[in-house]
């Protein structure tokens, strides 16, 4: 699996700050500038017969890796996400 990290320049150490991470933004405009959007694994709602599968549902980020809440499913688009955001 991916994983976003953040390399501290003057440390030289790099740590993961999205862990399960597969395709990220950060937001350049508006009151959430510098927050990430990015889609993480995690486990589905259980179906019918109590299986779980992994899913990557999008969540919003702050500029330190927190996880604010989920913004999106799977099936959402990236680029229209954060269009979305950035007018916020």
């Amino acid at each position: 699996a991916g994983a976003l990290w953040r390399l501290d320049l003057a440390s030289r150490k790099a740590t993961v700050i999205i862990p399960d991470a597969v395709i990220y933004g950060v937001l350049q405009t508006g009151r959430y500038r510098g927050f990430l959007i990015a889609n993480q694994r995690s486990l589905s709602t259980p179906d019918s017969d109590g299986r779980r599968y992994p899913v990557y549902p999008f969540f919003l980020y702050s500029p330190l890796g927190q996880k604010v809440r989920q913004i999106g499913d799977e099936s959402e688009d990236l680029e229209g996400l954060l269009n979305d955001w950035e007018d916020r």
